[in-house]
């Protein structure tokens, strides 16, 4: 059943549960499913791959095809619109980005955080499984939409190779890699609520932990979303009990609106930043003055009202010029049967 076009924002629940037994884990040695990003053989240097349905080429501004997951150290990023990053932590925030302070205090409660389970949890999980390099990194951003939903990006499932620089849990059978696959590692992470610097002490709080049950939606039509589906928390009790949902429109962006992205950049505690539409293309949303990092994929772009009216998938802003990119929800309501 789809989801209403438009709900209303209301008070939910908070989630931290244990693991539920997996299915039998399929590897992943062919070649890759549509849903799935085609990645180099194990061990290849990092470079840019363009994700399925998305062409650099045709692009009306420069933007990093690489999906904008977590940075090595190594890398640099390529997410930075001008010459310094202007999103500030949530509870301490001016109001002098676009949004007021009230704007961001009623919708930052729906914006979550994906982090990876620990080495100890993923063994129990999948036995025999290496962990690759993810245990524990805290990943990628996203929006609570209904009682158990949270929207995010699909590449935050995608099976990693080392085409970003990170692997995957496998396992090795005979001396080839076999992975886990999308709705396998979805289980294999967690979404934490309110990670983000308490504005009274400087410290970074806690988060409020919650198990994904299952993967509901996963790059359909070739567009790079997801949607995942949590269970309760340790103390029973489901995430839209304590946490306000968020609106979505399924509307196209216009261009020069003022828009919002709430994110984990880099995987640390939540920020804000606004902007505005540069303009759209196709399926793709482009915005040339919100600054992003590795970690912001999956956050919910939310127009003046605070609805979510994309999701953003890939950075490309510089100093010089550029534009962070997402997806439109209006491209994905038409392949999504949530919303």
């Amino acid at each position: 059943m789809k989801l209403p076009r438009l709900w209303p924002i209301i008070f939910g629940v908070t989630i931290v549960a244990g693991c539920q037994t997996p299915a039998p884990p399929a590897a992943d040695t062919s070649k890759p499913s549509s849903a799935t990003a085609a990645a180099p053989a194990p061990g290849t240097p990092e470079r840019a791959a363009t994700p399925p349905g998305q062409s650099t080429g045709s692009e009306p501004f420069p933007t990093d095809p690489r999906p904008a997951l977590p940075y090595p150290d190594r890398v640099k990023p390529v997410t930075t619109c001008g010459d310094k990053d202007d999103s500030q932590d949530v509870e301490t925030y001016k109001g002098d980005l676009g949004v007021d302070r009230p704007y961001v205090d009623a919708r930052e409660p729906s914006t979550v955080q994906f982090q990876w389970l620990d080495r100890t949890k993923m063994a129990q999980r999948f036995p025999g499984y290496s962990y690759g390099n993810v245990a524990s990194v805290r990943w990628c951003t996203g929006t609570l939409i209904s009682d158990r939903q949270v929207l995010t990006a699909g590449h935050c499932f995608d099976v990693q190779r080392n085409q970003s620089s990170w692997i995957s849990p496998f396992k090795d059978v005979g001396g080839t890699r076999q992975f886990l696959d999308p709705a396998q590692l979805a289980t294999l992470q967690v979404v934490n609520f309110r990670y983000q610097v308490n504005g009274a002490t400087g410290a970074a709080r806690p988060g409020d932990v919650y198990p994904i049950v299952r993967l509901v939606e996963h790059r359909l039509g070739d567009l790079d979303y997801a949607i995942v589906e949590l269970g309760p928390n340790a103390q029973g009790q489901m995430a839209s009990a304590t946490y306000s949902l968020a609106q979505v429109l399924t509307r196209a962006p216009v261009d020069n609106e003022v828009i919002a992205v709430l994110q984990h950049p880099q995987g640390d505690p939540k920020k804000v930043e606004a902007g505005h539409v540069k303009t759209t293309q196709g399926s793709a949303v482009y915005y040339g003055d919100v600054d992003t990092q590795g970690g912001s994929s999956g956050s919910g772009v939310r127009d003046s009202t605070g609805a979510v009216i994309g999701v953003h998938t890939n950075g490309g802003c510089e100093a010089t010029g550029g534009a962070n990119r997402g997806v439109t929800t209006k491209a994905i309501s038409a392949v999504s049967s949530v919303f």
